[in-house]
């Protein structure tokens, strides 16, 4: 494991009641390298199963310092009243 630091940004925007666009991006900086890790955009639909409960198809894309992915992901939210959530992807 290299120290480094992660930050990120996460959004969500209602199109209607029940569903939702999700965008996010993360960004991995490595200390011992003075460089840019990784940078990673993901966007997609959720649909509202409950008001607790979210499911989504995403697609992500990543670019690390030597190789690109592409990855299609399927992701569950679950969200609790203290505001604190949980997001549980499989990504495929």
């Amino acid at each position: 494991h290299r120290p480094g630091f992660w930050i990120g940004t996460f959004g969500k925007k209602s199109f209607s009641d029940n569903y939702h666009f999700w965008s996010e991006t993360q960004l991995r900086y490595d200390n011992q390298k003075g460089e840019m890790n990784q940078i990673l955009f993901r966007t997609g639909a959720l649909l509202a199963l409950s008001p607790t409960q979210e499911v989504g198809a995403l697609f992500a894309y990543v670019q690390g310092s030597v190789s690109r992915e592409y990855r299609p992901t399927l992701q569950h939210l679950l969200s609790f009243e203290n505001g604190i959530s949980l997001r549980s992807r499989l990504e495929l």
